[in-house]
């Protein structure tokens, strides 16, 4: 069975302190409150923070990796077509590919663990299939496949190729 990396919730109340830090209360699910005890037993922990949205898209990045960074990579990644404009490249490929409820069924039945995993984290089968891809390939957005080598090697290996490989037996074209 897959360790468990993310405790999902509720944010709850929010105050700002004196000195500028912000207290947030979050319910924690109950199906994850041996793995919030075993991950966050201890006080005063350094933790990371993401929303798990249903349908959030492509262009509002998970987690920014520099403190103040995600707005300039917002800003700079959304697509000139517009809302529904799929993205250019192997991203592309991945956001058209997590819409289809081929290939939603494809990731159930070649990593179980993984699904399973990401169906705890999320809500909706096209939600579960990009995060599916995003932990496969071990980034935080579908966007990397097209500038990490390793995210984009994985993507190739791992999902790319095989599921291409099934298309084409199942008849569902290339």
């Amino acid at each position: 069975m897959t360790a468990v990396i993310a405790i999902s919730g509720t944010r709850r109340a929010i105050r700002e302190l004196a000195d500028g830090t912000i207290r947030v209360q979050i319910d924690v699910d109950p199906l994850y409150r041996k793995d919030f005890h075993r991950l966050f037993g201890e006080i005063d922990m350094a933790v990371a923070l993401t929303p798990l949205i249903e349908g959030r898209t492509e262009e509002e990045p998970a987690v920014s990796a520099t403190p103040g960074k995600a707005d300039a990579v917002a800003a700079a990644s959304k697509p000139a077509g517009g809302k529904g404009h799929f993205p250019d490249g192997l991203c592309g490929l991945a956001v058209r590919w997590c819409a289809d409820p081929h290939f939603q069924d494809w990731l159930l039945v070649n990593f179980p663990d993984e699904t399973a995993r990401a169906r705890r984290q999320t809500i909706g089968d096209e939600a579960v299939a990009k995060l599916m891809v995003c932990m496969l390939c071990m980034v935080n957005s579908r966007k990397e496949i097209d500038t990490d080598d390793t995210a984009r090697e994985t993507f190739n290996s791992v999902i790319r190729l095989p599921y291409a490989a099934h298309r084409k037996e199942s008849g569902l074209g290339n």
